[in-house]
């Protein structure tokens, strides 16, 4: 940024010249503005919203907390603003997707916050793929996957989903992400 720039440029002189004056007028103000609008960017993003900005997103999506509700058979559970957010982000990919084999792994990632997605097909089972993801889940969102199938697909295709939490206990040559004895919990697994 230019007030970056000019204010990190150091004048040699004696006596203070009027840009400095200027700049050292102006300098804290230009700082603390720079800091709220990092800060409303921050706020701003789908992940760190909550409450009535999820729903000012919803609006933009065109899917409010009720259709939500409706779209998954449980009102209740589109309050919790981790299954709305994952709810909003699941239309938005369904919206522009053309259901390619890239764009189930983008919209996996970006759903869910996967650290990892993997896709396969079994050539023996047709109209049939699988996705394992690797995500820190929360329990609301472990109970919703449980039942429904969050996951970009073409129409007439089923997806089964596995799933694993980034804490899970494995051997670490078979898996790099996998936690050793003491340090990692058993998966849960959702087919």
């Amino acid at each position: 940024m230019a007030v970056d720039l000019i204010i990190g440029t150091p004048v040699d002189t004696i006596y203070k010249t009027n840009i400095r004056r200027f700049i050292e007028a102006f300098g804290k103000q230009m700082e603390d503005l720079h800091a709220a609008i990092d800060s409303l960017f921050i706020t701003r993003q789908i992940d760190n919203c909550t409450g009535k900005q999820l729903d000012q997103i919803g609006t933009i999506v065109n899917l409010s907390r009720h259709e939500a509700g409706v779209m998954i058979s449980d009102v209740k559970m589109a309050e919790d603003d981790d299954v709305y957010r994952m709810l909003l982000k699941y239309k938005a990919m369904l919206n522009t997707s053309a259901c390619s084999v890239e764009d189930v792994i983008t919209a996996c990632k970006l759903v869910f916050n996967a650290v990892s997605v993997v896709y396969s097909e079994s050539p023996t089972i047709p109209a049939t793929f699988y996705v394992t993801i690797t995500a820190s889940f929360s329990d609301a969102v472990l109970s919703l996957l449980q039942s429904h199938s969050i996951v970009i697909r073409p129409s007439g295709v089923t997806a089964r989903i596995s799933c694993s939490d980034t804490q899970f206990f494995g051997f670490a040559d078979c898996d790099d992400a996998a936690l050793g004895f003491g340090m990692g919990e058993f998966a849960q697994s959702i087919t």
